[in-house]
């Protein structure tokens, strides 16, 4: 109803783009998943390359004065 109304969008037919637009979001979505696969399984290899954290907060074994 609206777009009809609109110039920036009238006389574009949408309907032409929509399969480009899809498969770009697939493949966009696809690498970004085959990445954090990838990422999983080289930690994985590799458990030496990550640091563990230092602990923020120590506390004693002793009572508060």
């Amino acid at each position: 109803m609206f777009d009809e109304i609109l110039i920036e969008s009238g006389g574009r037919d949408r309907h032409r783009s929509t399969w480009v637009t899809g498969l770009i979001s697939a493949l966009i979505h696809l690498g970004i998943v085959f990445g954090v696969v990838a990422a999983g399984y080289w930690v994985q290899q590799n458990p030496d390359l990550i640091q563990k954290p230092m602990q923020a907060f120590i506390v004693g074994s002793s009572a508060p004065p």
